[in-house]
């Protein structure tokens, strides 16, 4: 209806594309749901690349991931706590920065655990949306693991921050 009522208005097509991607991150949770009630195995580190992939698919910007150090067994609490650190992260870039670039670096081995750092080169883009509770969360989950977690500006960019004990 949006798009009939206001044909070529950008912010018609900005809330459409919101909504899309809306419905297919509450399809994709949905869908991990299921398989956690069938006893699969929740998404960790090895299912960031993908997050990664999609990402630059969607959005165009320009997306590296990096891995550093042998992979080592994760509890499935902290696997989870990567995962969704990534996806939070990615989330935050595509909604608020102007990115021109991104970089996703899971390093295994740092301090005994598995640090993620997920940074993007770009600006922050003005946003009608207001902040929500996503970096909040994830950095009481990291404290509930024994982690740290941190974000904030870097030069050219933002970062986000989580090291969990392996």
């Amino acid at each position: 209806m949006l798009m009939e009522e206001r044909p070529g208005d950008p912010r018609a097509l900005g809330a459409v594309d919101r909504a899309q991607r809306l419905a297919r991150a509450g399809i994709e949770e949905t869908a991990q749901a299921v398989a956690a009630l069938r006893g699969e195995s929740p998404p960790g580190p090895d299912s960031v690349p993908r997050l990664v992939r999609q990402f630059e698919t969607e959005t165009g910007v320009r997306s590296r991931f990096e891995i550093v150090g042998e992979r080592v067994p994760v509890s499935p609490e902290a696997g989870v706590a990567i995962y969704r650190t990534a996806q939070e992260a990615l989330t935050n870039i595509r909604r608020h920065a102007d990115a021109t670039e991104v970089t996703v670096r899971l390093v295994y081995g740092a301090e005994r655990g598995i640090e993620l750092t997920v940074s993007d080169l770009g600006r922050p883009k003005p946003s009608l949306a207001s902040s929500g509770y996503g970096l909040t969360g994830i950095g009481e989950r990291a404290a509930l693991l024994g982690g740290r977690f941190e974000s904030g500006s870097m030069p050219g960019g933002f970062q986000v921050r989580l090291w969990v004990p392996a």
